[in-house]
Parts: structure tokens; C-alpha cells; sequence
């Protein structure tokens, strides 16, 4: 793991562990020695004989049993001391550059009592005193807003106020699976719909944690963008969201190639790397445009947001720093051109970077859409 997480450092890379602070597994020596009704690591876990398995689990599984974060003891090993679990790993050159904590909406949560949000603050406080730059993402799959307060998780796997959204703008018509675990198919909504919503979650969170939340198109977990959207066109439509909205978009290894999955374990495919498939070639080299940009532009990193245009079929945002602007186009088809009053984003011109073209007609930008895609341009 040292060597791992050292060659990726030399090669101007970073790694991010996965962890979960709500169970272990109940092979685990602390659960081993909680056995003994008087070891200290009987306080880590909650021991009940009314329950299925005599100690509370994670979602039932007897073989994780889930830790009692109220338990002083149980902090000290697994977050506050320097050989803890979490601090042990992080750090240095050979140590990752932060956590992914696995069901961090469940961590510190068991029946009335919830030490989520303190759990969250002293992890964060605890990795502090191992680095000045490592990343506390929490995985939620319901609405974070609540958890994120912008002294504990950094962000989250923003399913709720990203991915919905996306999935039901830009959904193939024969895409009938369910959504993301609610027992319902993905509904189809407008871009008006999709911004209206996605404004409704982005107000509940503070500004430093939205945009350091993963802005994901699918996961292990999940089908892959690509069978969602069921082509090339608005998959490029799809990541284009991803990279130009605030957050960090995040993309599941194997999506450049177009990789597809209808669910979870579906689309835990590996990447045949033999396989030079001249029809891949167009979206590895969109993703190859559009994840270079976000990593070079300080707009799409950090600035604000403004959306300017949300149409049934194609929606139209800023992202705004002191020292870039950029407009972004997205479209889920064919539809009408979008038309852009330059007095309303305060421009002159704009200077195509990718995709769709635009041109300044009678005071406007207008951008025709033959097609789903997306287009990005510098405004000046």
C-alpha cells in the first residue's frame, strides 16, 4: 500500500481510501475479544438478545456488526489516536490523501441516538493533524443537506442533488430500471424540472461543501451513465454537467470507453484493455477535452453559478470567477436554438472551447442544437 500510494504521488496522482465507521466485520478483533462481556470492546458495539443476531448489524447482516459511536473507547481507536483507523493510513508521501467513508449517513446513527454530525467534525479535526489537503467525502444516497454543515464531511456523493436530477433529463426511453434503490423507474423530466430541482438541493448546502461534493453519473452501485442515457450524444451531454456544475465530477473507470451496466453489480466491469475500438475513440476524447478543462479552469472549479436559459430540451449556465467566465449549452436532442440576450450575461463575445458552435446574432449568442451534446465557451 506504501508503494501503491508513493509511485502514484511521483506520478502527480491522489488516493483516496475507502472506510466505514458504522460496523466492522464480525470477524474483526474487536468484536472478537467484545465477546467477553468484560473486555473494553464490549462497549463498541451494542449487545442485545432481542435482536436477530444478539447485536445490532448493518441493515441485518449478521456479519457487520455495527459500532456504538457514543462509546469514548471506540473514538480513541477509531479516530483520535495516531495509530487509529483513520489516522494511521493518511499523510506523507506513502499514506492516501484522504477518506471515502462507506454509508457515512448510517455512521453515529443507531435508533433516537445521532452523533453523526460530532463524528464527522473529530474525524475531520483528527485527519487535520495529518495534512493540510485531504478529502472527507461521505457517501449518501438520500438527501445529505442535513450533514453537511461545512465543518465535518467536506462533501458527499451527491446522488440526491445531482444524479436524479441527470438521470431523469437525459434517460433513454427504454431505460426501465429502478431508481438508484427507490422501488420506482426513472421518471422523465424537463431542464427546466432538472434546474428547478437541483437549485432545491443546492440551497440547503453550504457553498464549500457543494463544491466539494462528487458530482456522479454512476457508481459500483449503480447502472453506468451509459445505459441510462443510451448513447454516445447524451453521455457527452451528461458528463458535460458533471464537469461544468459545481462539484467534482466524478467518473466510474470505464465510462470513458462507454462502458455499460444496467445495476450495481452489472456494471462492476474491468476494462479490456486489448480492445482498440476505433468507436470509442470520440468519447474517450470528449472526456479527455472536458476533464482537462475542469482541472485547468478556476471558474469550474470554484466560481459561481448562474443558470441563464432551462428549456424542455437544453438548459444554459455561467460559472463566473474573477478571472474566467464560461458559458456552458447543454442539450438531451434536437431542439430549437438557444438564444442568449448578451446584455444578460454582461458580454461582447465568446470564444468557442468545445462542442457546439455559437455565433453573436442581433445582440444575442445563439447556439443551434442538431443534436445532444453540450458546448463550452470563454465570455468576455
Amino acid at each position: 500500500l506504501a508503494d501503491l500510494n508513493h509511485e502514484a504521488h511521483r506520478r502527480g496522482l491522489r488516493v483516496i481510501g475507502d472506510i466505514t465507521l458504522n460496523h466492522c466485520g464480525r470477524a474483526h478483533d474487536w468484536f472478537v475479544r467484545a465477546q467477553d462481556p468484560q473486555a473494553p470492546e464490549r462497549g463498541y458495539f451494542r449487545f442485545d438478545p432481542d435482536t436477530p443476531h444478539g447485536y445490532l448489524t448493518w441493515l441485518g447482516v449478521g456479519s457487520l456488526p455495527k459500532f456504538d459511536l457514543t462509546s469514548t473507547g471506540l473514538r480513541e481507536v477509531l479516530v483520535r489516536e495516531p495509530d487509529s483507523a483513520i489516522r494511521r493510513w493518511i499523510g506523507g508521501d506513502a499514506g492516501f490523501d484522504g477518506w471515502r467513508v462507506d454509508v457515512a449517513n448510517m455512521a453515529g446513527r443507531m435508533g433516537e441516538i445521532d452523533v453523526t454530525q460530532d463524528l464527522a467534525r473529530e474525524v475531520r479535526s483528527a485527519m487535520a493533524l495529518e495534512g493540510d489537503e485531504l478529502l472527507l467525502v461521505a457517501e449518501h444516497a438520500h438527501d445529505a443537506s442535513d450533514d453537511l454543515r461545512g465543518d465535518g464531511w467536506h462533501g458527499t456523493m451527491n446522488y440526491q442533488g445531482f444524479t436524479r436530477q441527470v438521470w431523469s433529463w437525459l434517460r433513454a426511453p427504454d431505460f426501465y430500471e429502478t431508481f438508484l434503490g427507490l422501488p420506482v423507474e426513472v421518471p422523465v423530466i424537463t431542464g427546466a424540472q432538472m434546474v428547478a430541482s437541483m437549485r432545491a438541493f443546492h440551497g440547503r448546502m453550504p457553498w464549500r461543501s457543494l463544491i466539494a461534493s462528487w458530482n456522479i453519473l454512476g457508481s459500483h452501485d449503480s447502472a453506468r451513465i451509459r445505459t441510462v442515457v443510451g448513447s454516445e450524444e447524451r453521455q457527452i451531454a451528461a458528463l458535460a454537467l458533471a464537469v461544468g456544475l459545481p462539484g467534482v465530477p466524478m467518473v466510474f473507470a470505464g465510462d470513458e470507453f462507454g462502458a455499460t451496466g444496467s445495476w450495481g453489480e452489472d456494471s462492476r466491469t474491468t476494462i479490456d484493455w486489448q480492445v482498440q475500438d476505433a468507436s470509442a475513440s470520440s468519447i474517450v476524447a470528449a472526456y479527455t477535452a472536458l476533464l482537462h478543462l475542469r482541472a485547468s479552469s478556476p471558474a469550474l472549479a470554484t466560481g459561481g453559478l448562474r443558470w441563464v436559459d432551462a428549456a424542455n430540451d437544453s438548459v444554459a449556465f455561467l460559472r463566473e470567477h474573477p478571472t474566467e467566465r464560461l458559458l456552458l449549452v447543454v442539450a438531451r436532442g434536437q431542439s430549437e436554438a438557444v438564444r442568449i440576450p448578451l446584455a444578460d450575461i454582461g458580454a461582447e463575445q465568446v470564444e468557442h472551447v468545445f462542442g457546439l458552435a455559437a455565433r453573436i446574432e442581433a445582440g444575442h449568442v445563439v447556439v443551434e442544437i442538431p443534436a445532444a451534446g453540450a458546448g463550452v465557451w470563454r465570455v468576455s
